[in-house]
């Protein structure tokens, strides 16, 4: 009884008070019991915690460091060059190479060129011949055509089996700088290969060769053309034609070598120049007064006191 006249008491102060106090005790009640009902304190068992711990755990250590930690590194002073750094490109100049001109020996004479004659023994197949140097001599030619055979100077020691190979040689003058169209045309019987090189320069403008003939038919009359063009400068440039052929190959073949300038219509036929024989060393002579006993016999020195 006495807890009723309790509640009796607080309701009726309740009652007594005026309306915004009313409302106000009302929510307050309402507040409290939420509480104690949400806290599980009123008899039922607490709820599990179904959220992770890792993202509270996270945020903790991340509130740790100081702010600006996580920038950039710094800028690394000038001059110095990181391992990722990219070198510079070389530009490369665009267009064809321009082969410049040459400078020979002396001054060409035109219509010579020099041939040097180099013999080998057929190898097996796949195997590259091993060539050696017979000798070499200057020709008179009047156009850039030779027969791959020993020249007559050379004759005498021509290879009588296997494979004969002939360096020619000779000097071209360009008139104009630009595209300079060489042209082989080879004629006569089969050619192994044949290369034609400029300035020295490793990779030829021309390499060809001629196949055709049968011991049925033998060979065709028609020629066998084989091209190839060069950036030349005006000026002198030299001009090589290399020619491997079998030694007892008949009809022999030939190569005559065409050449078409810049601004032109019609290839013509190259006309070689090669730099004048070197003078001959003067032969010996001696005194006869110091001629030694069993010497032979020498023409006297064109001048008194000269020794040999």
């Amino acid at each position: 009884m006495p807890n009723n006249s309790s509640n009796h008491n607080f309701l009726h102060t309740i009652a007594a008070a005026p309306a915004l106090y009313k409302w106000a005790g009302v929510a307050l009640i309402v507040v409290l019991a939420a509480g104690w009902l949400s806290s599980g304190s009123g008899g039922g068992a607490s709820r599990p915690q179904t959220e992770p711990m890792m993202p509270s755990l996270l945020s903790g250590l991340a509130n740790t460091f100081p702010t600006g930690s996580l920038t950039a590194f710094p800028p690394l002073p000038k001059g110095v060059v990181t391992p990722a750094a990219v070198p510079a490109r070389v530009p490369v100049q665009a267009g064809p190479l321009i082969l410049p001109a040459q400078t020979p020996p002396s001054a060409p004479v035109a219509g010579h060129a020099q041939i040097t004659l180099a013999g080998a023994a057929l190898p097996p197949y796949g195997v590259r011949p091993a060539f050696q140097s017979l000798g070499r001599a200057r020709d008179a030619e009047p156009i850039a055509s030779f027969t791959v055979d020993a020249p007559k100077p050379l004759a005498a020691v021509a290879p009588s089996a296997g494979l004969i190979r002939l360096h020619w040689r000779a000097w071209y003058q360009a008139t104009k700088t630009g595209a300079h169209t060489l042209v082989a045309s080879i004629a006569g019987g089969d050619l192994r290969s044949v290369t034609v090189r400029v300035d020295g320069q490793q990779a030829p403008v021309i390499a060809g060769s001629r196949a055709v003939c049968s011991a049925f038919d033998g060979c065709p009359p028609t020629a066998t053309t084989a091209a190839g063009a060069a950036q030349l400068a005006t000026g002198w440039h030299e001009i090589e034609v290399e020619a491997v052929a079998d030694v007892t190959g008949t009809p022999r073949p030939s190569v005559t070598l065409y050449v078409r300038g810049p601004g032109t219509d019609t290839p013509v036929a190259l006309v070689p120049s090669w730099p004048a024989a070197a003078r001959r060393a003067p032969s010996p002579c001696w005194r006869p007064s110091m001629a030694p006993a069993g010497a032979p016999s020498l023409p006297p020195c064109a001048q008194a006191g000269t020794a040999p």
